[in-house]
């Protein structure tokens, strides 16, 4: 066959392919605009319904890490990771005690109505009510253990409760008041962890009237300490806090005194009652956005 033959057969040959391939692509093509109008169609017949499956879709899939939720009710333990420093102080606590649950805690701040020192008979007083009333609770004994419930920090109030019992008496021979340490029958106390904003006398002059070398005490904290080892010991000092920091809020218990209680069970509290509050907000925020999304869909 001459040359000239094979060269032309060779051209029509690679022509019909590419009209081939090309006749592919266009087959193709069409098929992708017919899917893409159809899929447009639907979605312009349907747009509120889109709108709800592509938000369904969107939330499902960021819901996902939800089967792995844990529910904590202790914020301490929210707030610490296993292998945390804190935990590893807090498991020593518990072994120093003899503790298996980490104990509840919660302390109460005083201050007088009239902004005056705390350092005052009336004053005194209505703390020592309210903390006998307190510990009245905390050293009752859990039915299944046998245990204080403030087992065996019941003394941790003891420094305070050694001199407002002398300050409150007409003999105070035996206490020179002084801060943070004072002196009670020739033994040093120290006072530091029950007063704050103490206001001492210059040159260190001693009041000769009480014995005292202190002007006065913006506010006085008590601390207090309550196993969890039971359902009981937990119940009862959480319906306890409850009841003082309703009563804290309203400022009518003492006469003399304002005082605010914090702790364990009243955080815990609050933390479930935020959590609760702001599921509600979500949820609110949510309907806003599909009544905003809805509305163009109205108006048309």
């Amino acid at each position: 066959m001459p040359p000239t033959s094979t060269a032309t057969q060779g051209n029509m040959e690679a022509i019909m392919a590419e009209f081939a391939r090309q006749q592919q692509q266009m087959a193709s093509n069409t098929g992708s605009s017919m899917f893409n109008s159809l899929a447009a169609g639907a979605a312009a017949a349907h747009q509120q319904q889109q709108t709800i499956n592509s938000f369904s879709v969107v939330v499902g899939l960021l819901s996902v890490h939800l089967a792995n939720l844990k529910i904590e009710h202790d914020i301490r333990a929210s707030f610490s990771p296993a292998n945390s420093r804190a935990t590893y102080e807090n498991r020593v606590y518990k072994e120093f005690f003899n503790l298996t649950i980490s104990p509840q805690r919660s302390f109460i701040l005083f201050s007088a109505k009239d902004a005056g020192s705390m350092l005052r008979l009336d004053q005194l007083g209505d703390v020592q009510r309210l903390d006998q009333e307190f510990m009245s609770v905390l050293r009752k004994q859990d039915s299944s253990s046998g245990t204080n419930g403030c087992d065996p920090l019941c003394n941790l109030n003891v420094p305070f409760q050694l001199i407002s019992g002398e300050a409150t008496t007409d003999e105070k021979n035996g206490l020179l008041l002084d801060y943070p340490t004072s002196i009670y029958h020739g033994n040093k106390l120290f006072v530091g962890m029950n007063m704050i904003g103490a206001q001492l006398t210059k040159n260190g002059e001693v009041f000769a009237s009480n014995n005292s070398r202190i002007v006065s005490v913006k506010t006085i904290i008590l601390w207090y300490f309550s196993r969890a080892d039971t359902t009981e010991l937990k119940s009862r000092l959480r319906k306890a806090t409850l009841e003082l920091f309703e009563s804290a809020k309203q400022g009518k218990r003492l006469k003399y005194v304002d005082f605010q209680i914090f702790g364990d069970e009243i955080a815990n509290s609050e933390m479930v009652r935020g959590a609760i509050e702001a599921q509600f907000l979500c949820l609110l925020a949510l309907c806003c956005c599909l009544c905003s999304l809805h509305s163009p869909f109205i108006t048309r």
